[in-house]
């Protein structure tokens, strides 16, 4: 199967330095096949015979923790989940100077349409979709300053997730495609 893992908060300014070239070689090290990265924030597309989304992403935390000194979540989302939120999104919806999309990707204990509300969000400038392993958000870039959605950071739920730009998933399935 192939699968991609995003792991949450590296390369952010200075804090949780991971070299990419480095972290494909902890994927190799566990006997996954055909591994890539994808930019510098954690996005690794790769194949591997274990079917547990969940028993990869402890191994991967573990590895990482070992290989870098860092304790850093996994979430792992087969190349079938990736395509099944892609294609649930508005083509219209992109991230450039007019507009920003978000995919919010969930660990499983959040992951329930109810999420929705528990976040902070403002219905009259905020399109917020709920798929299952990820929250969409979209919002133009002239009302980002007063969606409520910033107020996420920091909290229970903003542990639990990791967070993508549209342009940045949909690149990922277009890698994965090619498996």
């Amino acid at each position: 199967m192939v699968y991609t893992a995003l792991l949450r908060g590296i390369n952010v300014g200075v804090k949780n330095r991971v070299e990419m070239t480095k972290l494909k070689k902890t994927f190799q090290e566990l006997d996954f096949q055909n591994v890539k990265t994808y930019i510098n924030s954690g996005n690794v597309i790769f194949e591997s015979k274990l079917e547990n989304e969940n028993e990869i992403a402890q191994l991967l935390e573990k590895s990482i923790e070992i290989d870098f000194k860092l304790e850093i979540k996994v979430l792992v989302i087969n190349k079938i989940e990736l395509g099944e939120i892609c294609h649930k999104i508005d083509s219209s919806w992109v991230n450039d100077k007019e507009m920003k999309t978000d995919i919010f990707f969930l660990w499983d204990e959040i992951d329930s349409p109810d999420i929705l509300d528990l976040l902070p969000k403002n219905s009259e400038i905020d399109n917020i979709l709920y798929l299952p392993k990820g929250i969409i958000w979209n919002v133009s870039r002239e009302n980002q300053k007063v969606s409520k959605i910033d107020k996420l950071v920091g909290t229970k739920i903003y542990k639990k997730i990791t967070v993508r730009n549209i342009n940045t998933v949909r690149k990922l399935l277009s890698i994965i495609d090619k498996y």
